[in-house]
């Protein structure tokens, strides 16, 4: 995955959940953090990947829905939160 300086991607992974309910929740974070949305279908599994433009570093924060886990506005909800505090799954090196 190539490296953009200064963006955080967030990345959801739906199993078994419909595109219309992985794009609507990832919109509201859209909308909120003003990033871009992609949407794939990939090996069964809807795919959706939200670019943000903000912080100093690449951050990647991911979470993952499934029907027997959290509920997706928890995953949405814990993601958010994270974001708010700067809590990264990964820091991307500049340039690597």
């Amino acid at each position: 995955m190539p490296t953009m300086k200064k963006k955080r991607a967030i990345l959801l992974s739906s199993k078994r959940a419909g595109k219309n309910h992985t794009t609507q929740a990832l919109s509201a974070i859209c909308a909120e953090y003003n990033a871009s949305l992609v949407v794939n279908y990939i090996n069964g599994e809807w795919e959706a990947q939200a670019t943000v433009t903000q912080g100093p570093m690449d951050n990647l924060y991911e979470a993952e829905y499934t029907e027997t886990g959290p509920s997706l506005v928890q995953v949405i909800d814990a993601l958010k939160k994270r974001i708010d505090r700067g809590i990264p799954d990964k820091q991307l090196q500049p340039g690597g």
